[in-house]
């Protein structure tokens, strides 16, 4: 944090807070600390010395990813309700009380599989997903989108000019 301070620079788009499981090890790799323990113990450690150092965080990617690069295509997320709020949001929901600048919303498409009628579109264009992160995580800082020129969105009908208006 004092590093990037002195380049002139107040807000850092990190740390990646995602819980790695096995769908989504080989993309974050050692992007992430790991299981819900050790982000808890980490994350926290991170986040309150980038707060004391005066630099501002965003928190990524809301709620995650899987194996697929979303810079070459197009992540979907198969789960329930229950690992939803169990396992994907729950560095998100722990950490909204540190009161980061943001937080970083991932291209993934949730399949919710006890839930056939939830959405399908990208989690950055998802109103229901927004409204859980405000709502249910008690989350009122900023809410970023990932990079729009992705292929995650660019291949699956959202060129930059659609997903710019999108994300808006």
């Amino acid at each position: 944090g004092l590093e990037i301070q002195q380049c002139g620079i107040n807000i850092n788009l990190a740390p990646v807070v995602e819980i790695q499981t096995e769908f989504n090890k080989d993309f974050l790799q050692l992007r992430t600390w790991g299981n819900k323990e050790t982000v808890r113990k980490y994350g926290s450690q991170c986040i309150n010395a980038y707060h004391r150092s005066g630099t501002q965080l965003v928190l990524k990617h809301f709620p995650g990813n899987t194996n697929t690069d979303p810079h070459s295509g197009l992540p979907v997320i198969e789960t329930n309700q229950e690992d939803f709020e169990q396992i994907l949001c729950y560095p998100f929901k722990y950490f909204a009380a540190y009161k980061p600048a943001g937080i970083l919303m991932s291209h993934a498409v949730l399949d919710f599989t006890d839930r056939p009628d939830a959405p399908k579109v990208p989690s950055c264009f998802n109103r229901e997903l927004i409204e859980y992160l405000r709502n249910d995580c008690n989350f009122g800082g900023l809410i970023f989108s990932d990079d729009i020129y992705m292929a995650a969105l660019r291949q699956n009908g959202y060129p930059p000019d659609v997903a710019c208006i999108k994300a808006i």
